[in-house]
């Protein structure tokens, strides 16, 4: 039964990228129909696995946007998207990545003239008796 489920997986990779680059002018171009477009995309790679989901960066200097593909935190979908993105085709305008790239770091906080820096800022876990506490 897995072994049928992963060709079928396997068959819905190659068909979502077979989509995208045939549809490649309008998704690059998302925000004349934003949400159309992701409505799309989301259903696409719903036909891969019901956990895919992406994001789209702006365009950057050289012209392209960055297409990242995410698991969203789900352990089954991480092979998904490994596999996935190893599927994806080679797009002049696209960088395609995948999984979420870690965000700079915190936001630093100001509040009634006290400044609190995000880097500056730690939390340690303790399980005690089965609780987490912190």
């Amino acid at each position: 039964f897995n072994l049928f489920r992963e060709k079928k997986i396997r068959k819905n990779e190659e068909k979502f990228w077979q989509w995208f680059e045939e549809n490649e002018t309008r998704l690059f171009d998302f925000q004349k129909n934003r949400e159309l477009i992701f409505n799309e995309i989301g259903q696409q790679l719903n036909t891969v696995h019901d956990n895919l989901t992406f994001e789209i960066g702006a365009k950057i200097k050289d012209g392209k946007r960055d297409f990242v593909l995410s698991a969203d935190g789900i352990k089954a979908a991480i092979p998904v998207v490994e596999s996935l993105y190893d599927k994806a085709s080679k797009l002049k305008r696209w960088n395609i990545i995948k999984y979420r790239p870690r965000l700079g770091s915190p936001c630093d906080i100001t509040m009634n003239g006290k400044e609190i820096k995000g880097e500056d800022v730690y939390f340690r876990l303790f399980i005690e008796k089965n609780l987490v506490k912190y």
